[in-house]
């Protein structure tokens, strides 16, 4: 009889993000198959299904995870803030659309108890008077919007740039966008 192996929950699921967030940081969403991140694990692609209901629910646990790292860093502070176009960032703005694409909702990735993310939803919260759910679901779209510079960046930059330099254009967006992050993180 086959020897069966005890499994570490809280290990395997940390492994199986982990390996998912390598593949999606050098190939597509749409290219990964649930098999491929099992297989860098060493377990049955079943534990997916059974761990996080979907390939879909993995790689948003994944997109939760950078947005954690991303407020960390904003929230690190520092003489200037982090460059929009960082592996990291563009990892989460890539994998979001794609999830996006695959029917995720935005509120999804609005990880609680990060302190940017629960003061943005608080101040949605506040100006529309929803409740905590609704107002993260808000500021959900408005930070997707703000990362629709990554997808539309090349048709706004003439807005944003009138010179048509496009370090100009990136750099006077991430100035509005970390502007419009702390006047809705700032009491």
């Amino acid at each position: 009889m086959a020897e069966t192996r005890t499994r570490n929950r809280p290990r395997t699921e940390a492994e199986l993000v982990a390996a998912a967030r390598a593949l999606v940081e050098v190939q597509t969403y749409e290219s990964i198959r649930v098999r491929d991140i099992a297989d860098r694990v060493g377990c049955n692609h079943g534990l997916i299904t059974q761990y996080f209901g979907t390939k879909r629910g993995l790689f948003t646990r994944v997109a939760r995870e950078l947005v954690a790292e991303i407020s960390t860093t904003i929230a690190a502070g520092g003489s200037s803030p982090p460059k929009l176009d960082q592996p990291t960032t563009a990892t989460f703005w890539r994998l979001t659309a794609a999830l996006l694409d695959a029917g995720m909702d935005p509120s999804e990735i609005m990880v609680e108890s990060i302190s940017a993310v629960d003061a943005v939803a608080k101040r949605a919260g506040d100006l529309s008077g929803s409740s905590f759910n609704q107002a993260r679901a808000v500021a959900g779209f408005v930070v997707l919007m703000s990362g629709g510079y990554h997808v539309f960046g090349d048709l706004v930059a003439a807005t944003i740039a009138p010179s048509g330099d496009p370090a100009e254009a990136q750099a006077n967006f991430e100035r509005t966008v970390f502007a419009l992050i702390r006047g809705l993180t700032t009491p």
